[in-house]
């Protein structure tokens, strides 16, 4: 069993390191392009629910800013991938997963409401799905050379942060009731998990930023 001061330092240490990549973030806004900026506005949407509960504790209102953040989450990663792919079919598979996700959120909404629960359900088939784009993604360059070495480092941080979050806390997530609802379980002790995947994805997060401002400089110093 993981000591529960451990377990409360990596928990703190996952809380706060969101203000890395926002701030980063924000200090590059302008030398940063679309995609990059997309990232940026995700981790500042997070930054409420996530810094919330490290003020206000586990109250009603979390529930409430945990469910818009996965609405607002679904459409910033909508945006962060569209046109993304260079072949009809895998655009046609980003598509079709992204209207199912929708209908999931909406159908979730109306039968729990957005205050009543935290709605799990709903984002664990987003994060199955983000994990499926990456995975397209990173077929897509596979298969286009061209594309593949033109990939920036940037991208390689965001996707990889993405994926590794997103697949490594879907079974956090999908017990989260139960975990709630029994706090002396051992299965409390999975949370280790989602921290340091959380840090590990806004650590990679941070790398991109900083990866594509040395790019940005690298360019205009060629142009000198």
């Amino acid at each position: 069993m993981v000591s529960s001061y451990i377990q409360y330092i990596i928990n703190q240490i996952s809380i706060w390191s969101i203000l890395i990549p926002t701030t980063l973030g924000c200090l590059f806004f302008t030398k940063l392009p679309r995609r990059s900026k997309t990232i940026l506005f995700l981790v500042m949407a997070a930054c409420i629910p996530q810094l919330a509960r490290a003020f206000l504790g586990r109250t009603p209102l979390l529930s409430i800013l945990y469910n818009a953040n996965i609405l607002i989450e679904f459409f910033l990663l909508f945006l962060f991938f569209d046109n993304g792919f260079s072949s009809r079919r895998r655009n046609q598979i980003f598509y079709s997963s992204a209207i199912l996700c929708l209908l999931a959120g909406v159908t979730s909404i109306g039968l729990f409401g957005i205050r009543g629960r935290f709605l799990t359900e709903w984002l664990c088939l987003n994060n199955l799905t983000y994990t499926t784009w990456v995975l397209l993604l990173i077929y897509d360059l596979y298969e286009n050379d061209k594309l593949l070495m033109e990939i920036r480092t940037s991208l390689f941080c965001f996707i990889t942060g993405l994926f590794f979050y997103c697949s490594c806390t879907i079974l956090i997530f999908s017990l989260w009731h139960y975990i709630m609802a029994n706090r002396d379980s051992y299965l409390n002790n999975l949370w280790i998990i989602h921290d340091v995947f959380n840090v590990f994805m806004y650590f990679a997060f941070s790398v991109g930023f900083i990866a594509e401002v040395r790019t940005t400089r690298v360019k205009i110093n060629k142009t000198i």
